[in-house]
């Protein structure tokens, strides 16, 4: 196996090869290079928040829309963000109908770490919701950029 690791304040890169043995072909190779921060003056640390953040961040604000956490009940109890409101994809699963307005809103879905949103957007479809975001950012992404206050520990679960 052979495997490289490269970072920078603009990006990351992994890259990895697996070989067959004993005559060590590969059989399979890869590189992946991602970034979580946009740059704004070349020092590291300094974040510009994505456009489409910032639009929601005032939609919110306005009372247009509604941000939606998605994690379950204990991802909730230890870090939130105040102008959300908790609506665990279990519990829509579930068939449980959340306490949402619905109507003129848009809602926000986020979750951990943007995969579960995907499964919660056409579950609060069928149940008549239909302006939905769903958020590719999970939480620590999202608190990275600010826009909201984080609340630690301090409101229990709606239930």
């Amino acid at each position: 196996r052979h495997l490289t690791l490269a970072t920078s304040h603009r990006y990351s890169v992994r890259s990895f090869q697996a070989f067959v043995r004993p005559l060590r072909l590969p059989i399979s190779s890869g590189i992946r290079a991602f970034t979580m921060r946009h740059v704004t003056s070349g020092r590291e640390g300094d974040v510009q928040m994505p456009s489409h953040l910032e639009d929601m961040w005032e939609e919110i604000r306005e009372g247009e829309a509604i941000l939606v956490d998605v994690r379950e009940p204990n991802e909730w109890s230890q870090a939130y963000f105040k102008d959300a409101s908790l609506v665990s994809l279990s519990s829509l699963m579930d068939g449980q109908l959340p306490d949402l307005p619905q109507g003129d809103k848009r809602l926000y879905l986020h979750c951990a770490a943007g995969i579960r949103v995907h499964r919660a957007h056409p579950i609060l479809n069928d149940m008549g919701y239909t302006d939905i975001v769903s958020l590719n950012e999970g939480f620590n992404e999202l608190a990275m950029y600010g826009g909201s206050e984080i609340v630690s520990g301090e409101r229990p679960a709606p239930w």
